[in-house]
């Protein structure tokens, strides 16, 4: 009876081997045969549609070589076009959902990933929220069926690529300001410490400059530039000082921007934010013969004279270079130790004469 049963299970056991593998033999074989089935149509560069959403004809061809190089590969098409099993399609195809894989605890592909949150409320997403389709999703920035690791340096997500692949595409205007300032490609060819626009504004969590979660908003910016104008090991490589900093918290306007005051001057109300220039060229904004200008913007200073383009700008009161404002600063550095040592030998002598008269009541 016991062998009976033994063989049974044995049976049983191998049975369900045998179909387990089957089953794993055959899945990539009807992968494969879905895919083919696919390209039957999508393979021929002809294949045009009209878009449901726009109107406009647009094409269907899919480049196999070009989709088994990219980073979804390994995928089936179904995968991505969960509704395209039918044959013939329906007229009305639902968009990829990129969320169903991208999202924070997903254990499937490349794991964890808040992008998709962070995207979720973003500016762009809550303009397409509210209709506007020309807004960029997903794919208006990675791409579809060509998406590339953003370390592959022909990726749009990789960084040197994403001024002009990514957002320079609807942002025409900032693209051209920035390719012309010192952070541009000009003066930093192929350094990835090259700031680029997801430095400043994020990626994937980009909010209007108005929002206070914004990176770019009249409280963080100075936070955000200090990332690299605060860091020396970066600064040092391109022989500059990070001093600036340091100078700018001390001022009026860096101690008011401590406290949370919004309509105070930062480092974007005087440098500009994308068409930054240094301060020699005679079109940047903090050009000595510019700082009248500047600095005597509506909300500032209104009325400012050529004077404020002859004043030391920046100033660090522990450098000499700084002139009278470095002897002010060390006379009252001074002046305030001299005050404190007499003032503690002053209570100093006072104790020791109270201990010598409270002797002599004693006695």
């Amino acid at each position: 009876m016991s062998n009976w049963v033994f063989f049974r299970n044995l049976t049983w056991y191998l049975t369900v081997l045998v179909l387990g593998a089957s089953l794993l033999l055959t899945l990539p074989l009807v992968a494969q045969a879905q895919e083919r089935r696919c390209a039957l149509c999508h393979a021929k560069k002809d294949l045009r549609a009209k878009d449901a959403a726009t109107g406009k004809e647009r094409s269907l061809y899919v480049d196999e070589t070009v989709f088994h190089g990219s980073a979804h590969g390994k995928l089936a098409c179904v995968d991505c076009h969960l509704d395209t099993l039918d044959l013939p399609h329906g007229k009305r195809l639902k968009k990829v959902n990129c969320g169903a894989c991208h999202y924070r605890g997903r254990t499937f592909g490349q794991g964890p990933a808040i992008e998709y949150l962070l995207y979720r409320d973003s500016v762009h997403a809550k303009e397409r929220q509210k209709g506007n389709m020309k807004a960029p999703d997903c794919a208006s920035c990675h791409g579809t069926h060509d998406v590339l690791n953003r370390t592959d340096i022909h990726s749009r997500g990789y960084k040197l690529n994403i001024p002009e692949q990514m957002c320079g595409k609807c942002h025409q205007k900032e693209l051209a300001d920035w390719k012309a300032s010192v952070h541009g490609p000009a003066t930093h060819k192929g350094d990835l410490n090259l700031p680029v626009c997801t430095n400043c504004h994020t990626e994937h969590g980009i909010r209007r400059a108005a929002d206070p979660g914004s990176t770019v908003y009249a409280t963080n910016i100075v936070e955000m530039c200090i990332k690299c104008h605060g860091d020396f090991s970066m600064m040092n490589q391109y022989g500059k000082k990070t001093e600036e900093v340091e100078s700018y918290y001390e001022s009026f306007h860096g101690v008011a921007t401590k406290f949370g005051e919004k309509n105070i001057a930062h480092c974007a109300s005087c440098h500009g934010y994308h068409l930054i220039k240094a301060s020699t060229d005679p079109a940047s904004s903090i050009n000595p013969a510019n700082l009248p200008a500047t600095c005597g913007q509506p909300k500032c200073h209104p009325g400012a004279t050529a004077n404020f383009g002859k004043g030391k700008v920046h100033v660090n009161p522990h450098s000499k270079e700084s002139g009278i404002i470095y002897w002010i600063a060390l006379g009252f550095k001074w002046l305030t130790i001299t005050v404190l040592v007499v003032l503690f030998i002053h209570i100093f002598l006072d104790f020791l004469r109270k201990l010598q008269e409270k002797k002599k009541k004693v006695s």
